[in-house]
């Protein structure tokens, strides 16, 4: 069946059958991009996420499912992170570097990417998928569009960011080095920081193995794409 691409928009929700638009809405352009076939099935793809739905909650929820049953939960389970992500939409979108992207399957939010675009650079930055098709790897269903989308236009760079996720050797042509520093102002100090951090590190994989048996079975499937930044 048709998969769509929707670039700098979820989907045209300010037609009636779709419900009123929420403040997100009418801060997304109509902007869209269509194209391939993932995986066959007789019913199109729709051109709405949901009656009444706002693209940006949908995303936070995806989210969190993607990282539910992982080591390092969703950002997004905290109301402050929501907030800010709400606000961020609202102040960058009217000067055209945000873009907020989305792959429908059957009508329905397959895949997110939020992330930016300055200066004819596109900078990769939090996608999300929906788990259930985990193993049919639609994070490089969004990557394709995206590299699509970005060749089309001309894009100048499609700077995939940190992170050492395996996808992102397969797909970029440049690496650069990012160094940290950071100075001490005595020996104390040093050995303070590296056992707070070596406590924080053994505290996470404990928390990360009991979330794991408590949710089996362990997951996302094999075959999804890492996101980045996840720090």
């Amino acid at each position: 069946m048709p998969v769509e691409a929707w670039h700098a928009s979820i989907s045209k929700c300010g037609a009636a059958s779709c419900g009123p638009p929420g403040p997100i809405w009418a801060l997304i352009g109509p902007k869209s991009v269509t194209g391939g076939q993932w995986p066959r099935s007789a019913a199109p793809a729709g051109a709405c996420v949901g009656p009444g739905d706002n693209p940006i909650t949908v995303f936070f929820e995806q989210h969190r499912s993607r990282w539910a049953r992982t080591a390092s939960p969703s950002q997004f389970f905290d109301p402050a992170q929501r907030d800010f992500y709400r606000e961020l939409v609202r102040e960058i979108h009217p000067r055209g570097w945000l873009r907020f992207d989305v792959v429908l399957f059957n009508g329905a939010p397959l895949a997110f990417h939020f992330g930016f675009e300055y200066l004819r650079r596109f900078i990769w930055y939090k996608p999300t998928f929906d788990v259930r098709f985990a193993s049919r790897s639609p994070g490089e269903v969004l990557i394709k569009f995206l590299l699509e989308d970005a060749i089309e236009r001309k894009v100048e760079e499609f700077d995939f960011t940190i992170g050492s996720e395996p996808f992102k050797y397969r797909f970029a042509n440049r690496i650069r080095s990012i160094n940290r520093m950071i100075a001490f102002s005595s020996v104390g100090d040093y050995w303070i920081h590296r056992g707070v951090r070596r406590c924080k590190s053994m505290l996470k994989k404990l928390l990360g193995r009991n979330a794991v048996s408590r949710t089996s079975p362990a997951a996302p499937a094999p075959g999804h794409v890492p996101t980045s930044g996840e720090a």
